[in-house]
């Protein structure tokens, strides 16, 4: 069923590796402050998708984004996915055969 009065979501330390964008669907609040920080994230371009679709829409807000940190690949440990996000799928590309 549908939020409508969400106003704080804390997942804050959660033991949270992914995230899926539909979990935030059901909600149709006017503003909903999400906290993710400390859990073990695993950094790909998948995640990267994820958050940036919540960032994008108006009444959902990361308020601790800066401080959502990479667990795994091992290369990332530590770094923050505000700050490595960009990088993770600069290459990505489709190829669309049009006959």
């Amino acid at each position: 069923a549908p939020l409508y009065s969400l106003a704080v979501l804390d997942l804050e330390g959660n033991n949270l590796h992914n995230l899926k964008f539909k979990t935030f669907i059901s909600l149709h609040t006017t503003a909903t402050h999400i906290q993710l920080s400390g859990n073990p994230w695993s950094c790909d371009c998948e995640l990267h998708r994820v958050f940036s679709k919540i960032l994008h829409v108006r009444h959902l807000h990361i308020d601790d984004y800066r401080n959502v940190t990479c667990q795994d690949p091992p290369q990332l440990m530590g770094a923050s996915l505000a700050w490595v996000d960009s990088q993770l799928c600069v290459a990505e590309t489709a190829t669309v055969l049009v006959i």
